[in-house]
């Protein structure tokens, strides 16, 4: 009868260890990959002698690092962007004009506005504020690192077809070699057009462009989680 009470005192030792060894799972743990190690540890049953058991170690899982970044002036990108980073999990990132653009800026009926000599003149590179990431102090000279991002989501307007010259600058400012880049924009009417293979040029040849989309003036959260379920890019996760 005391052999049995050991072996059941035992048992539940065992059950108990291994319940506080288990990491805890969430939604999100499931398109991570997951690595793992075996260890032998000593148990001290019920009646005082040591035990050697194996135990399975989870290690913690590795994930791709993701980043929207996105220019906006209407609100429009903005909005898409926001989605995006929610649904992906991502860190948001805003690239913001050194020189702001006002109304006036953006009317594209006006052949001398602001924009519309921008984007006759593919040499342009509007200059961009130095900020940070979302929900970080962006006083001082905090800037973006993208050496820690595997993919970058990368958002903007159509202006006349095209992206706005600040995107080029952007690409320009950073190294991003070996990165995934998904681009997508916004627009009343036009499509994404060649817009995104236009912006290659100023992009590193190493990069991987996936192919874009676009959406209209008033995108929903809905529009967005369709389109990031049918993406297929390694690594990234949506909650």
């Amino acid at each position: 009868m005391k052999k049995y009470r050991a072996v059941i005192g035992l048992v539940f030792v065992l059950m108990c260890f291994l319940a506080a060894c288990s990491p805890q799972k969430d939604a999100a743990a499931a398109v991570k990959s997951v690595s793992s190690d075996t260890v032998s540890v000593q148990v001290k049953s019920v009646s005082g002698t040591e035990e050697e058991t194996t135990v399975t170690q989870v290690a913690e899982p590795s994930e791709k690092s993701v980043l929207v970044a996105y220019f906006s002036c209407t609100g429009a990108t903005k909005k898409a962007a926001e989605y995006a980073a929610d649904l992906l999990g991502a860190d948001l990132y805003e690239i913001k004009a050194a020189e702001p653009y006002t109304e006036a800026d953006l009317n594209y009926r006006d052949s001398t506005s602001r924009t519309s000599l921008e984007q006759k003149d593919a040499s342009v590179r509007p200059a961009i504020s130095t900020g940070g990431l979302m929900g970080q102090d962006t006083s001082g000279s905090t800037d973006l690192s993208l050496s820690e991002y595997d993919v970058i989501f990368l958002g903007y307007p159509i202006w006349n077809g095209q992206a706005p010259r600040i995107i080029n600058t952007f690409l320009e400012s950073y190294d991003l070699s070996g990165k995934a880049v998904v681009p997508f924009c916004t627009s009343a009417s036009s499509g994404i057009g060649l817009s995104a293979e236009n912006l290659k040029g100023s992009c590193s040849d190493s990069a991987v462009w996936y192919d874009g989309i676009r959406f209209g003036s008033a995108v929903s959260a809905d529009d967005v989680a369709e389109w990031i379920h049918e993406l297929d890019i390694p690594g990234r996760q949506e909650r």
